[in-house]
C-alpha cells in the first residue's frame, strides 16, 4: 500500500522529506536549533555561526543535527579554543563545513589561515627570474 508520495526535487541531490514523514530515529526530538546554537554559543561566536550555516543549508534543520552535534563534540577531543578557531578560519575562507574544520583541527593547521603573511621571500638565486623574464 501507498502510505505517502513526495515529489521529486529540482535542486541536484535534493531532498523533499515532510517531518512529520520521517521515521522517529531520524527526528532526533531532543535537540532542536535553539539548543545547538546555545551550545555553539557558548564555545565562542564563530562556532555558533557554524552551527547556525549548517542549520540553514539544509530544508529541514533535522537534517543538519548529525553534522551539528559532530561539529560541537568536537570539544571533547581539541577544546573549545581549538575548536573555535578553526571555526573562525573556516568562516574566513567560506567553508563552514564539518569536514573541513575537522580536517583543520586534525592536522594543526587552525589559526594559519588567519596569520597574515604578505610579504614575498626576496631570493637571490641564479635560477630565479625576475618579472622582467616573462612576458
Amino acid at each position: 500500500n501507498l502510505v505517502s508520495q513526495h515529489p521529486t526535487s529540482k535542486k541536484a541531490h535534493g531532498l523533499s522529506t515532510h517531518t512529520e514523514h520521517m521515521p522517529s530515529n531520524h527526528q532526533y526530538q531532543k535537540w532542536s536549533p535553539e539548543r545547538l546554537l546555545s551550545w555553539g554559543g557558548n564555545v565562542g561566536a564563530a562556532t555558533r555561526q557554524v552551527v547556525s550555516a549548517q542549520l540553514s543549508a539544509k530544508d529541514h534543520p533535522a537534517q543538519a543535527y548529525r553534522s551539528c552535534l559532530g561539529l560541537l563534540n568536537l570539544t571533547k577531543k581539541y577544546g573549545d579554543v581549538r575548536l573555535e578557531q578553526a571555526c573562525k578560519d573556516a568562516l574566513m575562507v567560506n567553508k563552514p563545513y564539518l569536514r573541513f574544520i575537522r580536517n583543520l583541527l586534525k592536522n594543526h593547521r587552525e589559526g594559519q589561515l588567519s596569520c597574515e603573511s604578505h610579504t614575498t621571500p626576496d631570493i637571490q638565486h641564479s635560477n630565479v627570474r625576475g618579472p622582467n623574464s616573462y612576458h
